[in-house]
């Protein structure tokens, strides 16, 4: 005898939040590329050096908080950690106007959103797992990637 798994169309509303806040997270990951050689000088740092501090040490804290965020979502869900991933992308755009002036300042600024954004990267797979059949997931995958394009795109 098998079961077959009902899945809600909520789904669709799952996904639609996935894409929309790893949209977010990718906007900020690339923002302050346009800006870059302005940060440079005005943190007295070769572009290169400023590129490097700022693009990173963002990517560096997606790749622990992914770990971290795969480890919290099977404990929490995926609902509550986007909520404390968007905070701290929050808390990010907030501080960077008013602490941003200085390198030591703006590395926390961008560690605190690369821990924002680790987190969403890593509810993919449970997002698909637990609210797409098998048949849809495919869409569950390449909507998060294009919602990473997207948000690369428009983040310049």
């Amino acid at each position: 005898m098998s079961k077959n798994k009902v899945y809600s169309k909520f789904r669709w509303f799952v996904l639609l939040t996935l894409g929309i806040v790893t949209l977010a997270s990718s906007m900020v990951l690339i923002s302050p590329a346009p800006l870059m050689s302005q940060i440079a000088k005005d943190l007295g740092l070769s572009l290169g050096e400023a590129t490097g501090a700022m693009m990173g040490s963002f990517t560096f804290c997606v790749a622990i908080s992914c770990i971290v965020g795969g480890i919290i979502i099977d404990r929490v869900g995926v609902g509550s950690v986007f909520i404390g991933s968007l905070i701290l992308l929050i808390v990010e755009g907030l501080l960077t106007p008013v602490i941003g002036n200085s390198l030591r300042a703006m590395l926390l600024i961008r560690i605190i959103g690369g821990f924002g954004t680790g987190p969403i990267m890593a509810a993919l797979t449970t997002v698909a797992a637990q609210w797409f059949p098998s048949a849809e997931r495919g869409i569950v995958t390449g909507t998060q990637g294009m919602s990473v394009g997207l948000g690369v795109a428009l983040g310049v």
